[in-house]
């Protein structure tokens, strides 16, 4: 009981927008698909309204997207040179954020890649690469997990909901709370 509620909880932590409901009924990565095309849409309403110049703010009100837009924030890779983890994170300001955790590991912190997305976005990418997690928001190195930073490095959100989407379509389904399957 108490494994399944923790369950439900992160993937309602990772998918669940304004007032949405989850259907446990569906497979976390089938949610998760699903998520991502939404936010394919949104994100390239967003880019289209931005792009026609002024009105932009007009737009997104009538659109119900300006909560949206106003969500996004940097979400990072970041290395660490002393064990090779990667630390997948949000931050307003990536520099200050590797600061901080700097000063609190005794290893050289580098910076793979950080891009514009919805806060939203980050405990998504976590319950990805779960099978991977070592620990909080610390995961060990994949090829899939540095294609994504590749991707990620050109500021290219769309391009990584993409990857992200035909990863899982490839995958075996995600446990979004231990890896298992």
């Amino acid at each position: 009981m108490i494994r399944s509620r923790a369950r439900q909880l992160m993937c309602d932590r990772s998918f669940a927008s304004k007032g949405a409901h989850i259907d446990e009924s569906i497979p976390v990565n089938e949610r998760i698909i699903r998520m991502i095309d939404d936010e394919i849409e949104k994100t390239s309403y967003i880019a289209n309204a931005r792009q026609n110049g002024p009105g932009e703010g007009e737009r997104l009100a009538k659109s119900g997207l300006s909560w949206y837009a106003k969500s996004f924030t940097y979400i990072y890779f970041i290395i660490c040179g002393g064990t090779g983890a990667v630390k997948i994170g949000r931050a307003d300001n990536v520099k200050k954020r590797m600061a901080e955790l700097q000063v609190s590991n005794p290893s050289k912190l580098s910076l793979l890649c950080h891009f514009r997305a919805p806060s939203i976005f980050e405990p998504t990418l976590h319950t990805i690469f779960s099978k991977s997690r070592l620990r909080g928001e610390w995961f060990s190195i994949t090829d899939e997990l540095l294609d994504l930073a590749e991707i990620g490095n050109d500021q290219n959100y769309i391009g990584v909901l993409n990857y992200c989407k035909d990863m899982l379509e490839r995958n075996k389904p995600v446990d979004g709370l231990n890896g298992q399957e």
